[in-house]
């Protein structure tokens, strides 16, 4: 549990240094954003499920995905911002990022149930 709350903290916090990375993009009102804007989303969100490269570290509450080298977020009209597991000719491979960006991480409640 307690290696669960560590990993929270650090997807949160790599959540608000995203927001300040930025300042000026950041200031686009939510109406205005778009993918790639380099804004992060303001706002409370929950969680939908948790991911990465490295073992569940003992989340619990909501599920856990493990990597593979053919883990994309889905670009295509039929099931964009969903993570998918086929080759990404749309979207953005997962894999590539293993080793940094998505050892471990969350999905947050954002732009997630029906995307735009």
């Amino acid at each position: 549990m307690r290696r669960a709350a560590i990993v929270l903290a650090t997807v949160l916090a790599l959540t608000a240094v995203g927001a300040l990375v930025s300042p000026a993009s950041a200031a686009i009102p939510a109406t205005n954003r778009h993918e790639g804007d380099g804004t992060t989303p303001a706002g409370t969100f929950g969680f939908v499920y948790g991911f990465g490269s490295q073992p569940n570290p003992g989340m619990r509450g909501f599920s856990y995905r493990r990597l593979q080298p053919n883990s994309c977020w889905s670009g295509s009209r039929a099931d964009y911002n969903r993570w998918v597991t086929r080759p990404c000719t749309r979207g953005e491979r997962l894999w590539k990022n293993r080793r940094v960006a998505y050892r471990y991480a969350a999905v947050i409640d954002f732009n997630y149930r029906r995307p735009v």
